[in-house]
């Protein structure tokens, strides 16, 4: 069984926000697929751990997650780097950038590979998102980059899959959970390793939209994206790009005590 997407997550996040993150894409991926954990030197004891026991077999995986692997950054060398490095690894068509913070809904993967299918020039696509979720929200207003109004929003009926696929569609999507082609990623050259956190995604869709293609929200699919809620770390967000220019984890754990103090 060979897979159809190659999924990357880059792991550094406090351990409840990777768990959930890894057990929802256990449990609710409905294709084959391989899955390649990027741990990017992450401050928690407990994430490393739980990097460790999936590592070593100790938790097991779904039948459907044909390939496994684990590439451990001596540093955290921020999101983008780390990307293009588990993206380098695997031969499926598709690629995902899934974050450490999500958790996806049972089914998620087909819905968004039919929309490649069934869109003409679709360059990426993302989940939408629920309610209780952080991150932009896909249905706050509209933009505009002097040729079209965003949002628009499309419905592509799939007779073959007997489902339709409803879009809506802007000048940059989130990458929380982002699919695009392989073909495509390569054409770009990879997320732009200058950001370490935040403005990669946008850079790649800005990029897709530049050489005729469209990047969009995938409305059937609702993931909840936890980053920046009640239950995040309120030291996490502004750490991690200090800890990706140098910092300790000895650093990491005093500074978030006194910020919590």
């Amino acid at each position: 069984m060979n897979p159809l997407i190659d999924i990357v997550t880059v792991v550094f996040n406090k351990p409840d926000f990777v768990k959930a993150t890894i057990e929802s894409l256990f449990k609710g991926t409905d294709l084959p697929y391989s899955f390649t954990i990027i741990h990017n030197a992450s401050p928690y004891i407990e994430t490393r751990e739980y990097v460790r026991q999936l590592e070593e077999g100790i938790i097991n995986l779904p039948d459907n997650c044909v390939s496994f692997n684990v590439i451990h950054n001596p540093s955290n060398l921020g999101v983008s780097a780390a990307y293009n490095i588990g993206f380098k690894r695997g031969s499926a068509n598709f690629i995902c950038k899934l974050d450490d913070d999500v958790i996806l809904p049972d089914g998620w993967l087909s819905p968004m590979l039919i929309a490649f299918e069934t869109i003409p020039n679709l360059g990426a696509c993302s989940t939408y998102l629920t309610e209780d979720s952080s991150g932009i929200k896909p249905n706050l207003g509209s933009r505009s980059d002097g040729h079209a109004d965003y949002p628009l929003s499309f419905n592509y009926p799939n007779s073959r899959h007997n489902i339709t696929i409803e879009t809506e569609e802007y000048h940059t999507v989130g990458g929380w959970c982002l699919v695009t082609r392989r073909d495509l990623f390569n054409r770009a050259g990879g997320f732009d390793e200058r950001q370490l956190y935040g403005l990669a995604d946008g850079l790649y869709s800005q990029c897709m939209r530049y050489i005729g293609y469209k990047v969009c929200y995938i409305k059937n699919v609702e993931a909840r994206h936890l980053a920046r809620t009640s239950e995040s770390d309120s030291a996490y967000d502004s750490w991690k790009t200090e800890y990706a220019t140098g910092g300790t984890r000895e650093d990491f754990s005093l500074w978030k005590e006194k910020v919590k103090g």
